[in-house]
């Protein structure tokens, strides 16, 4: 049976974890703050209710966080870290959105490390492939 998205999220933090990596898991969304008028079942109703959005922009990443390089030319043995952005799914069937795309595409020329994983394999292939790409 396919792995569900939570699913994959938690291996693959635990996975780039096991790498190096300092990362976390990053909720986006809505909320609604107000004065609570009644409560009926599952329903509240709030007066002058006012939207609050969280985490950091629409199509931010699941996971983010940075993973670590020590510089080998110039100040040799500095430890410097790169901001890193994984877009999790699940393991079979998951999109990007044209907002989660377009995220990762700024981290991605700013000179981060970000890549869509629905494996924890494919989450230490978006580390991996940055590494490669230098080469």
């Amino acid at each position: 049976m396919p792995l569900l998205e939570a699913e994959v999220l938690k291996r693959s933090l635990l996975r780039l974890s096991k790498l190096g990596c300092t990362v976390f898991r990053q909720n986006t969304g809505q909320a609604w703050n107000g004065r609570k008028v009644s409560v009926r079942g599952r329903d509240v109703f709030i007066e002058g209710a006012q939207p609050i959005t969280m985490g950091l922009v629409k199509g931010s990443s699941d996971v983010i966080g940075w993973t670590p390089v020590v510089v080998t030319e110039g100040m040799v043995g500095q430890k410097v870290a790169i901001f890193t952005a994984v877009e999790v799914k699940r393991e079979v069937g998951g999109k990007t959105s044209p907002e989660q795309k377009n995220f990762l595409d700024r981290v991605r020329q700013a000179g981060g490390i970000a890549g869509v994983a629905n494996s924890e394999d494919a989450a230490a292939d978006v580390i991996e492939r940055h590494f490669r790409s230098l080469l």
